[in-house]
């Protein structure tokens, strides 16, 4: 699906780490390839024709027409730089030593290059009918697929773990996956959940030469925190999903995306929104779905395992 080649040790996404290294073979046969290489501050633009860069928004500046844009900001004696160039699936990027060491957390419109990266790489997806996916993903006993979706520390990673532990459910992602809609691409490489340190959720494991595989969607969850224990029948199941999904996911409010959309009408931000909202709409049409709310996330893998087996839950009707 995706691939980066880059000079930056420990490289990480805004989202999760890099796998190991994969064969060049393997590396050319993604989807999108991303380049991207750390330099000292003043050879960020060394092979850069800045002639051809004549707009100017604010810090950025971009050709006219063209899916490429430079950022240079002096900070003191510092010269935060980096620069993207698209072509077709293949992103080239090169970011300055001061801006990869310095600016770590999103600051107003000075976002760190791991999120400008995933967002672009998010936005390129969707021209092509997928998406990312904010969520939790695990393979049942039974072969069916469920994707969970919550907001941010409501227990997605934990329900996935319940899931296999109790229940022998294979974890595909526990933050982060792809869709077209029909199926599934799990994302192993967050590693969050080996943070929970509760006896209990430590057998988990992955294989990701098996669990990186595309599979149907047969189950769509959206998980609350909440009193008291329901399960909730509602008309704006989509509408919750993909608020949840932008609650994480950048690319639509990307203050680098929207300087190359602004003078480059090929990466069309609103478009990508509308592809969004139509493949979700397409894997919520397909699954069984329902909005579970429990007052302990421990509680939602049980819901999900009787719910995909038809069963009722105790204590329930």
């Amino acid at each position: 699906m995706l691939g980066i080649r880059t000079n930056v040790p420990g490289f990480r996404w805004g989202f999760g780490a890099c796998s190991a290294p994969a064969p060049e073979a393997d590396f050319e046969s993604c989807k999108i390839k991303v380049f991207l290489k750390a330099a000292k501050d003043a050879d960020v633009f060394a092979d850069t024709e800045l002639s051809a860069y004549t707009e100017i928004f604010r810090d950025f500046r971009a050709k006219p027409e063209g899916k490429a844009v430079l950022f240079e900001k002096k900070v003191g004696p510092l010269h935060l730089r980096f620069s993207i160039t698209i072509e077709g699936n293949r992103v080239k990027v090169v970011v300055g030593r001061s801006y990869l060491r310095l600016i770590r957390l999103k600051i107003m419109y000075i976002h760190p290059i791991w999120y400008i990266l995933f967002d672009l790489v998010s936005l390129l997806l969707l021209q092509q009918n997928m998406t990312t996916l904010y969520g939790a993903a695990a393979a049942l006993a039974d072969g069916r697929t469920v994707f969970c979706a919550a907001a941010p520390n409501t227990g997605k990673s934990v329900t996935v773990l319940q899931l296999q532990n109790k229940f022998g459910a294979r974890i595909l992602a526990e933050d982060m996956a792809v869709t077209d809609g029909e199926r599934l691409w799990g994302a192993p490489y967050t590693g969050l959940y080996r943070n929970y340190h509760d006896a209990s959720l430590q057998s988990a494991r992955q294989d990701p030469e098996t669990d990186t595989l595309a599979r149907s969607i047969d189950g769509v969850f959206l998980l609350q925190k909440g009193s008291p224990d329901r399960e909730i029948q509602t008309g704006d199941f989509l509408h919750r999903l993909l608020l949840i999904n932008r609650y994480s996911l950048g690319y639509y409010y990307s203050p680098c995306l929207r300087v190359l959309d602004y003078y480059n009408r090929d990466l069309d931000i609103s478009a990508a929104r509308a592809a969004e909202e139509r493949i979700l709409g397409k894997m919520v049409g397909a699954a069984r779905t329902m909005i579970v709310e429990r007052q302990n996330s421990m509680d939602f893998a049980q819901v999900i395992h009787d719910r995909m087996a038809g069963e009722t839950p105790q204590g329930e009707s």
